[in-house]
């Protein structure tokens, strides 16, 4: 049975979205499935257009906000075996909150790697690369990974980024085997009560204008239930 990792990394830029395609690729060519947010998520400026046909003002920022992140925890997260998390700087905040709600919220198995070679809290590479200690401790595996600095010529880019698969896919696979205690947590539990409300029914793989659609018209029919959820102090 295939098994399906949640593609964790920064998306600001070509740079970033390039990189996390071409490994994400290689990921899929290698017999995992993944989460991808990039491809599998909802594009902020499609979805806000689409609530503004149930919705106005103040509360569709607050439906975008409250969508995204319920489909991120309480779908992708929540059906993944495995967390894979890029730890390049500057580490992202996004990224620092999904190792937080997978290990503490789901007890899910993660991965991280870098290829960084800053250290700017002075931690030495033999400490998750130089990086910030506390991510890097919720981790079961983590790879410290950077090639020749001359990445030119045909051909260097793939055979740098195949190097890395193959340390990450070994360290998945270890990760995978470990035999984790599920965990309760009343966060999750009410992040979950919201994500069936809007995407009971759905294939959210690759997701379509069509679910947009659906997710929009389910968030202004089931509005106050929502709020109540995400309007009591627990997050």
């Amino acid at each position: 049975m295939e098994k399906i990792i949640y593609f964790a990394a920064p998306m600001f830029n070509l740079g970033d979205l390039s990189f996390n395609v071409f490994l994400n690729d290689k990921l899929e060519e290698k017999g995992f499935r993944t989460f991808f947010p990039q491809r599998d998520g909802f594009e902020f400026g499609g979805l806000t257009k689409e609530l503004e046909s149930y919705l106005q003002g103040d509360d569709i920022l607050e439906a975008v906000k409250n969508i995204i992140w319920t489909l991120d925890v309480g779908v992708f997260i929540k059906n993944s075996d495995a967390v894979l998390a890029r730890c390049d700087e500057p580490l992202d905040p996004g990224v620092d909150v999904e190792l937080g709600v997978a290990r503490f919220g789901y007890n899910k198995s993660i991965v991280g790697y870098r290829t960084d070679v800053r250290s700017p809290y002075i931690t030495g590479k033999k400490t998750f690369g130089g990086m910030h200690t506390f991510p890097g401790m919720l981790m079961d595996e983590f790879i410290n990974y950077f090639p020749d600095w001359k990445i030119t010529g045909p051909g260097k880019l793939e055979l740098a980024v195949n190097s890395l698969v193959n340390e990450i896919v070994p360290a998945l696979r270890t990760s995978l085997k470990k035999i984790k205690p599920n965990v309760d947590s009343l966060v999750v539990s009410r992040i979950e009560s919201v994500a069936q409300l809007l995407f009971e029914g759905m294939d959210v793989s690759y997701n379509s204008e069509g679910n947009v659609q659906r997710v929009a018209q389910r968030y202004a029919e089931n509005i106050e239930d929502i709020r109540r959820v995400y309007d009591t102090e627990f997050i």
